[in-house]
């Protein structure tokens, strides 16, 4: 009989992170107390691997021997390939038919069997399951890929942890890049380091908000923002205290939508929420060149299409209407209107990762120091008031 002993602490609940961890029996508690109801012995410990099925499976590994923090395999020097870090929906929906032409090396995830089989069914060289196993791998290829798609309270400092193991690395990073201003802090440090970072927001790259960057540049804009957000349990790890909320995990996309919009720094937040649900809010954003960005969240409406999103940008003497990525029209100053409708949502990925194919060759990213900056200042202080119930903030 074997059994999965769990073990998992931090102080610093930012810190904290689901990982393959062993004790000795003199580190760690009295095992002929807690475990003498079990029948279990010094031999069962000495044979068990946390996330493994069946220990039997695996060569035995001594608890007492183990070093929570070194990588036991060795690596052949390589110049470039693909490490994905979190293999959820994302890393199969996106990544891997984006980035499909580039060597495969290594997967990294805390479930042994997802991690396993990911490797076996994509061709990947390595599975992993913590990213200190993915060490060596690092610091032996010259230019590696990486993918940061894990719970969003890792995504800045795994980032970081990838740069100073190789700073030749490119860090794709998915959204959100910051739940915390630690973590804008730590991305900030690498950025002025010369980290090659791209950041995740796909609505950047989709074809009509980039038709409306080129028509809106440098004007001063009103935007109406209304988002549909799908239906999710109380309990889901958005809502996780060290996961921000949901507005943190995907609302931030139209913060950063705006930012991309506006050429301008943010400077004042003000809120109204229902009381009643952290997905229901209004957030109204204000910039120091006079534009001003009303942002209405809720899951109520129908879900058949999933998240869904209008909006509305109004400068000058002229008007912009987005329905869902599925079409815009354009009321210009004279009255005519400019129309279009797509065949399908085109919300940017396919675009987002044909680019980034071409930026790994010329090193030259698209996110920049100051998109970070905006953006995360916004969501972060914005949590904050939904978290507190506060209604005023200002960006500082």
């Amino acid at each position: 009989m074997y059994y999965n002993l769990s073990i998992q602490s931090d102080s610093n609940l930012q810190h904290f992170l689901i990982s393959n961890t062993f004790f000795p029996e003199n580190e760690c508690f009295n095992l002929s107390t807690n475990l003498a109801e079990l029948n279990a012995d010094r031999e069962i410990l000495e044979k068990f691997n946390q996330f493994t099925p069946s220990a039997a499976e695996e060569d035995s590994v001594s608890v007492s021997n183990l070093d929570l923090h070194t990588s036991f395999v060795e690596f052949e020097e390589q110049d470039s390939g693909l490490i994905i870090y979190g293999l959820g929906g994302y890393a199969f929906t996106h990544v891997l038919p984006g980035l499909q032409d580039l060597k495969r090396l290594a997967c990294v995830d805390y479930k042994y069997m997802r991690a396993r089989e990911f490797k076996e069914n994509h061709g990947f060289k390595y599975f992993f399951q913590t990213p200190d196993e993915t060490e060596n791998l690092l610091r032996q290829t010259r230019s590696p890929v990486v993918v940061i798609a894990t719970y969003h309270s890792d995504h800045a400092r795994l980032a970081k942890w990838v740069f100073e193991k190789n700073s030749n690395a490119i860090i794709f990073i998915e959204k959100p890049p910051c739940v915390t201003l630690d973590d804008l802090e730590m991305l900030e440090y690498i950025y002025r380091a010369g980290a090659k970072i791209e950041v995740g927001f796909n609505r950047r790259y989709a074809p009509i908000y980039r038709k409306i960057k080129k028509v809106v540049s440098g004007k001063k804009l009103f935007i109406t923002f209304s988002i549909k957000e799908v239906l999710i349990k109380q309990n889901h790890w958005y809502n996780w205290p060290n996961q921000g909320t949901r507005l943190t995990g995907n609302l931030v996309h139209w913060i950063d939508l705006a930012n991309y919009w506006i050429d301008a720094e943010p400077i004042d937040l003000v809120m109204n929420f229902s009381n009643t649900s952290l997905d229901d809010f209004t957030l109204s954003v204000s910039y120091d060149d006079g534009s001003l960005v009303n942002i209405t969240c809720s899951d109520k409406g129908n879900s058949l299409r999933g998240v869904q999103e209008l909006a509305e940008i109004r400068f000058d003497s002229q008007t912009i209407l987005v329905d869902d990525n599925l079409g815009y029209r354009h009321i210009k100053t004279d009255g005519r209107n400019f129309n279009r409708r797509m065949q399908f949502r085109n919300k940017g990925h396919s675009i987002m990762y044909e680019e980034f194919n071409k930026n790994i060759k010329s090193e030259i990213f698209n996110y920049k120091l100051d998109d970070l900056v905006r953006t995360s200042k916004v969501t972060v202080a914005a949590t904050e008031m939904l978290l507190k119930g506060l209604h005023h903030k200002k960006i500082v």
